[in-house]
């Protein structure tokens, strides 16, 4: 009986010591680089960098809401699909303004990206032309 107890606790901690399997770090990180007016406010273009493992596939979903000086609110939301091949892409994704809400103008806004496997994204920006 005490030779059983032994190989199985043998077996147990041989198991539990053994180095386990390495793992390369998968991290997607984004990187906004910035946000331009479109067709006269209809939408916003959202200018970012995606750095992610290799052969990784996803979608990006930007949001961007403003609440503008004459108290109307101009929101969208795209959602792009993604392939990274060498490890990054650059991508524009344009957000369309909604059909019931008030054009984008100059100025601030808030922005919310959410990319599969990375942090999520949620900073005011600047609106510019």
């Amino acid at each position: 009986m005490r030779k059983m107890i032994a190989t199985a606790l043998a077996a147990v901690l041989l198991i539990a010591l053994s180095p386990a399997p390495a793992r390369a770090a998968a991290t997607t990180e984004i990187e906004l680089f910035g946000t331009t007016l479109a067709a006269r406010g209809a939408a916003v273009d959202v200018n970012f960098g995606i750095t992610c493992p290799a052969d990784v596939e996803g979608t990006a979903t930007v949001s961007v809401t403003q609440t503008r000086d004459d108290g109307l609110t101009a929101s969208g939301v795209v959602v792009d699909e993604f392939s990274c091949r060498n490890g990054g892409i650059l991508n524009i994704a344009r957000v369309t303004a909604s059909v019931l809400g008030a054009p984008f103008e100059r100025g601030r806004a808030r922005l919310t990206m959410l990319v599969t496997g990375a942090a999520p994204i949620n900073q005011n920006v600047r609106l510019q032309n």
